[in-house]
């Protein structure tokens, strides 16, 4: 066998080893993508502060325990620099659930610190996902899934927790209901939420034409509302084996 010959050999095997590394690499990466999860809603400030305006809090996940506030601008986390989300999404990837961090926070023009406890991805955003959406059982390359429907879009209210309605969508259960673009919905059933995601993931629990009563405050006036959930069908292409 001569030289030229093995040293082809080496590197074709040289090859394969990097191209394997390089699909183990791309499968913990993508296992790692939605692990942990911090609970806050961000804004991008400008460059010169280094860091991200903390827009809210989603309640019950590690930031808002450790007593990070509305207001706040994060600056790193476990001395790594976070000036925008994506930087924020690597940082959290290199952590597991229940693993603590230090935050580096601005508050009132005062640098501090404080230690947060990353979480595991929640599951209102998991139901979310498009590709987690796919994941679920059934046969052929496409089928319907029917959803339970409230009708509206909404937007962020931190303070309190809770989502005012922006508009309706056509059919609105909702709007039927007599529910109006301005008010706020404060929780349904048993169910607080600040975001559509959440909105969504608990609206999952219902089946079409399921009957929730919605707490609502509308101009000066906090009351109790009946809504039947109407339908909405979704076609997913099933995940190819």
């Amino acid at each position: 066998m001569n030289k030229k010959y093995c040293l082809l050999i080496a590197l074709i095997g040289i090859v394969q080893f990097l191209y394997a590394q390089k699909i183990k690499e791309d499968k913990e990466h993508k296992q790692k993508k939605e692990t942990t999860f911090l609970g806050v809603d961000v804004d991008n400030v400008p460059t010169r502060t280094n860091g991200l305006y903390i827009n809210g809090l989603i309640r019950g996940y590690g930031a808002e325990k450790a007593g990070l506030k509305i207001g706040d601008t994060l600056k790193a986390i476990n001395g790594e620099t976070i000036r925008s989300f994506f930087e924020l999404t690597n940082v959290l990837r290199k952590y597991q659930p229940q693993q603590q961090v230090e935050l580096l926070f601005v508050r009132n023009g005062s640098l501090q610190k404080m230690t947060a406890t990353v979480s595991e991805y929640p599951e209102y955003l998991k139901y979310n996902n498009e590709e987690a959406l796919s994941q679920l059982e059934g046969s052929g390359p496409e089928r319907e899934i029917k959803k339970a429907r409230l009708g509206v879009s909404v937007k962020s209210l931190w303070e309190p927790y809770a989502v005012e309605i922006t508009e309706f969508t056509r059919d609105s259960p909702a709007e039927k209901a007599g529910l109006k673009p301005g008010d706020i919905i404060l929780k349904m059933d048993n169910y607080h939420f600040a975001t559509l995601e959440e909105l969504k993931y608990y609206l999952s629990k219902y089946k079409p034409g399921d009957v929730v009563i919605l707490y609502v405050s509308s101009g000066n006036e906090q009351k109790y509302i009946k809504v039947t959930l109407g339908e909405e069908i979704i076609h997913v292409r099933n995940k190819s084996k």
